[in-house]
């Protein structure tokens, strides 16, 4: 479970932060957040259908927190009880983040990674080790001229590719492009990237080993550059997800909600099926 955690938070990020090389961004800038945000605070609910009608319940909460330079401090989690589930600490060194070490709610150490840099400060070695200090995996990056990262290797503990990501750049810094494969070097996903005069992703589409498109994602933003919504549609071009957000004065995300489009009797309809609340307190 804990080497799934890390490898979804790793995952996430590359797939649905800011799209600028990660090695020129903060924490704080990686999970999209604007200002100077000291804790960014998260609350699910479950979506129930009761006689028709959707209903929420509290699902978890999430809270992390931040310096005041943009490093992430601390990760933790709670359940819907309020009781603690789990608490990630990163610790720093010059400004470089040195290690990542996970604990259980009884504040026993769950697992402890390690960060490598080169001289230009890119991350260059990841490697992660269970509680009794056993190597789980270990992923390497290479860089290109401008520092962005081009590729990502994940071993696994007997030395093995997990897993191998590529990643491709415009000329101002942008992720254009991002391709996974297997561990024996067989394609799995693709996804490319569009964006706006002002810088703001508007299209992505999720493609097949041949480039034909599988799913196709359109964003929407305020005058401002606020996201608003994002909208998901299948190789056929029927909307199948909507993604709805309502924005706090800095920009910030205070509620999400996700609807699956479908057809029932006959007519098109929205249901809700995730629902989230977001707080923030400021340095």
């Amino acid at each position: 479970m804990n080497l799934l955690k890390r490898f979804f938070l790793s995952a996430f990020l590359i797939l649905f932060s800011v799209s600028l090389s990660a090695a020129k961004l903060s924490d704080r800038e990686q999970k999209e957040l604007k200002g100077s945000v000291k804790e960014f605070i998260k609350i699910a609910y479950i979506i129930e259908s009761k006689f028709g009608q959707s209903e929420k319940r509290k699902d978890y909460k999430d809270v992390y927190i931040y310096d005041q330079i943009g490093n992430q401090l601390e990760y933790i989690g709670y359940n819907a009880d309020g009781g603690m589930e789990f608490r990630d600490i990163y610790t720093y060194e010059n400004g470089k983040k040195i290690e990542y070490a996970g604990y259980g709610a009884e504040g026993t150490l769950d697992f402890k990674d390690f960060y490598k840099y080169d001289s230009q400060g890119n991350t260059i070695e990841y490697i992660g080790y269970d509680a009794s200090g056993q190597m789980e995996f270990r992923e390497a990056s290479a860089y290109d001229q401008s520092g962005n990262e081009i590729e990502r290797i994940r071993y696994k503990a007997d030395g093995s590719i997990d897993y191998k990501d590529v990643y491709k750049y415009d000329q101002n810094g942008k992720k254009i492009e991002y391709t996974g494969y297997d561990g024996n070097g067989y394609f799995e996903f693709n996804w490319k990237y569009e964006y706006g005069g002002n810088g703001n992703k508007i299209r992505a589409t999720y493609n097949d080993e041949s480039g034909s498109i599988i799913e196709t994602w359109l964003y929407q933003y305020t005058p401002q550059g606020f996201l608003t919504s994002v909208k998901i549609y299948n190789d056929k071009n029927d909307e199948i997800e909507s993604w709805i957000y309502e924005n706090d004065a800095q920009g910030n995300k205070i509620k999400e909600e996700k609807y699956k489009t479908g057809e029932k009797f006959g007519k098109v309809v929205k249901e809700l099926f995730e629902y989230s609340e977001y707080e923030y307190v400021y340095w």
